[in-house]
């Protein structure tokens, strides 16, 4: 996750997934916001808007050839997180 602005009371931020050697034929991801919760989320299902929270691929953006990358963005409410919290990713099936 990146912080890409930041204002108070609130921040942007991108998440970019890249598909292995093996491609990926849908993905989600997971990680952890203290503080902050999400208020508009774009490219991506949301499971969750605080605390732990799962993003998931959208119908368009969920089959990704091997190297290929898909990248969602959010709106966060409240402090931008000093460090980005880590995202883990899964994949949804492969190919």
């Amino acid at each position: 996750m990146m912080v890409v602005n930041a204002w108070e009371g609130g921040y942007q931020a991108e998440v970019t997934v890249t598909a292995t050697s093996d491609g990926l034929d849908g993905w989600l991801t997971r990680f952890t916001l203290s503080g902050s919760g999400i208020t508009q989320l774009w490219n991506g299902e949301p499971q969750g808007t605080t605390g732990t929270v799962a993003v998931g691929n959208v119908s368009w953006n969920g089959a990704l050839a091997p190297g290929a990358s898909a990248t969602y963005g959010f709106i966060g409410s409240g402090t931008a997180p000093v460090t980005a919290p880590a995202v883990g990713c899964e994949p949804s099936s492969v190919p």
